[in-house]
């Protein structure tokens, strides 16, 4: 799993990414609260561990704002507020777990692994995607064409997931930036073109026919020529 790690204490999060590497975890670190932001918005993660308080940007603010822009990650907030207010307001606002500190590194691990259960159950999700000699990794997030490695950005390896779990039929720009980079499309940028751009260098490379094609006025569809 690749994990982000979000807190402005350098001691817990050199403790926390030093296990969760043990464990055999790919660990990021946010060391103040619009870092994390800008991080959990722009890069693809499977877990989020989440402080409160922060000197710019308070973690109740952040755990808001990425729900309103529809940003799924599963959150688990370590807080040294024991309230029993705080953990309500945080799980009412879309936390999925809440961890008071000191708390025991064995005990965040079992959350993880139960956060992980937990999701798999709900989504029923396939392990691996397969079509047109394609391999999607889903769990390892490794991408493979014709048995050949392909090396994917994070967001890269989101917007062919989409494309290939709607293989087949057209996807709207809109529909793209909504449910791969978590907001409404925005006419003017040029985000989405540079993305389609550098997936279909990678992923045709070294193939006479590409997979993924322009639908003019509309969007993009994954299928074979």
């Amino acid at each position: 799993m690749r994990i982000l790690l979000v807190d402005d204490d350098a001691e817990i999060l050199r403790f926390l990414k030093s296990g969760l590497e043990q464990e055999g975890h790919e660990v990021d670190l946010a060391e103040s609260g619009t870092a994390g932001l800008a991080r959990i918005c722009e890069q693809a993660h499977d877990l989020v561990v989440l402080d409160l308080m922060f000197g710019d940007l308070d973690g109740f603010t952040i755990l808001r704002e990425i729900r309103e822009k529809g940003i799924k990650v599963p959150v688990i907030v370590v807080s040294a507020r024991q309230a029993v207010d705080d953990r309500i307001f945080c799980l009412n606002s879309g936390c999925d777990d809440y961890l008071t500190k000191p708390f025991s590194f064995l005990e965040l691990l079992a959350r993880i692994k139960a956060i992980t259960r937990r999701r798999t159950d709900e989504n029923m999700a396939p392990a691996r995607l397969s079509l047109h000699g394609v391999e999607v990794d889903l769990l390892n997030r490794r991408v493979f064409r014709d048995e050949r490695e392909i090396h994917l950005k994070p967001k890269e390896f989101l917007l062919l997931k989409y494309l290939m779990e709607n293989a087949g039929d057209t996807v709207s720009r809109p529909m793209i930036m909504k449910n791969v980079w978590g907001y409404e499309f925005d006419p003017g940028t040029k985000v989405l073109d540079v993305h389609v751009s550098q997936l279909r260098d990678k992923l045709d490379s070294g193939h006479d026919g590409k997979l993924i094609h322009t639908v003019r006025g509309c969007g993009y569809v994954f299928k074979q020529d």
